[in-house]
C-alpha cells in the first residue's frame, strides 16, 4: 500500500508540474545559430585600403529552421575612411574585430533562402521561451541592437555599452523589453537581425558569439524537467515491481 502511495505521489506530482508549465515547455530552448557551419572556419581579412560603405558581405547556412545566415560589415562613419578588421565565421564561433577611426557595424541577419520570410517560426516555443541568449564575449564596450520581424508588425531592443568577459558569459536580452509596432509576436518570426556596434568613444570593435539561442526562464524549464523525472521514475518503479 505504501508503495501505491509513492507511485501515485510521484505520477500526482508530475501532472501538477506539468500544469503550471505551459504545455510545450520542451520545446524551449531554440538554437538559432551555433556557428558550426560552414565545417572549418572562414577567416576574412578587411584591408586598409577598402573604404566602400560595404566592405564585407557573406551569406552562408544558418541552423534555424534551415536559414540563411548573412554577415555584413559596414562603415557607419562619415566621411568613409580606410578601415582595417579580422574575422572569423564559423568552427563554434563568430570572430570579430577592428581597430581605427572608422565605426564599423556587423550585422547577422536570418532569412529564407535568398532573404525570403522565416514562415513565422515560434521562438517561443509554444509560450515558453521569453528572451534571447547570448553566449558572448567582448574586450571593450559594444553596442547590441536586435531587430525581429513579423508578418503584421517588427520589435527592436537596443542595449548600449555590453561588457562581457571572454569564455563564454552569457547575456540575456527580454522579450518584454523590445518596442514592438504593429501586431508583433514572436510566435511568428520572418526575419532576425542582430547587430553589433563600437560602445563608448572607441569606434574599435572587439567581440566573439558561440551560440544565439531563444530561452525560457529556468523556473520554467526546471518545472517542466522535473514533472518528466517524476512520471518516469514512476514508471521505472512500476516496472520493476511487475517484474517476477
Amino acid at each position: 500500500m505504501a508503495w501505491n502511495f509513492g507511485r501515485r505521489g510521484l505520477i500526482v506530482c508530475g501532472l501538477v508540474c506539468f500544469s503550471l508549465a505551459p504545455a510545450t515547455a520542451l520545446a524551449g530552448f531554440i538554437t538559432i545559430d551555433d556557428f558550426s557551419t560552414p565545417s572549418e572556419a572562414e577567416a576574412y581579412v578587411i584591408g586598409m585600403s577598402n573604404a566602400n560603405p560595404t566592405i564585407f558581405t557573406h551569406t552562408g547556412a544558418g541552423i534555424l529552421n534551415g536559414a540563411q545566415r548573412e554577415l555584413r560589415v559596414e562603415v557607419k562613419t562619415s566621411p568613409v575612411s580606410p578601415v582595417d578588421a579580422v574575422g572569423v565565421l564559423g568552427a563554434g564561433e563568430y570572430n570579430f574585430g577592428s581597430l581605427n577611426s572608422s565605426g564599423v557595424e556587423a550585422k547577422l541577419t536570418y532569412s529564407g533562402p535568398g532573404g525570403s520570410s522565416l514562415g513565422g517560426i515560434d521562438l517561443t516555443g509554444g509560450g515558453t521561451n521569453d528572451k534571447f541568449d547570448l553566449r558572448l564575449g567582448t574586450d571593450k564596450p559594444v553596442v547590441i541592437r536586435i531587430n525581429a520581424y513579423g508578418p503584421s508588425g517588427s520589435a527592436t531592443v537596443t542595449v548600449p555599452n555590453v561588457y562581457s568577459s571572454f569564455g563564454g558569459t552569457e547575456d540575456t536580452f527580454a522579450f518584454y523589453k523590445f518596442s514592438t509596432t504593429g501586431t508583433f509576436s514572436f510566435s511568428q518570426v520572418d526575419k532576425l537581425e542582430f547587430i553589433f556596434s563600437p560602445g563608448g568613444t572607441d569606434r574599435g570593435i572587439d567581440f566573439e558569439i558561440a551560440a544565439i539561442k531563444a530561452v525560457p526562464e529556468p523556473a520554467t524549464a526546471l518545472m517542466a524537467g522535473f514533472a518528466v523525472m517524476a512520471v518516469v521514475v514512476a514508471m521505472m518503479v512500476r516496472r520493476r515491481r511487475s517484474a517476477p
